[in-house]
């Protein structure tokens, strides 16, 4: 029983859990690798797992990159680490970049979509 990596060691995003002999393919959510010592799927620098790639080229598929030019701070003076940007087309999705030149891409839970001004998702407006 347990969380165990996909046997292809260059298949980072799959893994599967394992019940009383039964195997159920899992995938990480979109981004995210799975990560043998915890059983969870995080960011790949977290993962740290050889063979997997990276974003060397610091562009997501969809050609988003973290801009060079962003706010350090928010309006109350505290330092953005991971700034984070709205998705162009889709009001549930955003963009993080860790330390401003990692991008990943975020999503929102089902109903809420992401608000700029909170950096956060939140409630539609109606």
């Amino acid at each position: 029983n347990g969380f165990f990596s996909h046997p292809d060691s260059s298949i980072c995003n799959v893994f599967y859990n394992c019940v009383s002999g039964r195997e159920l393919e899992m995938t990480c959510v979109a981004g995210l690798h799975f990560y043998p010592e915890t059983g969870t799927c995080v960011w790949p620098d977290m993962a740290n797992r050889v063979g997997c790639g990276s974003n060397a080229n610091k562009k997501l598929a969809d050609g988003f990159q973290c801009p060079k030019d962003y706010p350090k701070a928010d309006k109350n003076g505290q330092s953005i680490t991971h700034p984070n940007f709205p998705h162009p087309e889709d009001c549930s999705k955003f963009y993080i970049c860790l330390n401003g030149i990692e991008p990943r891409q975020g999503n929102c839970d089902p109903g809420l979509v992401y608000n700029e001004d909170l950096q956060r998702c939140d409630e539609p407006e109606t």
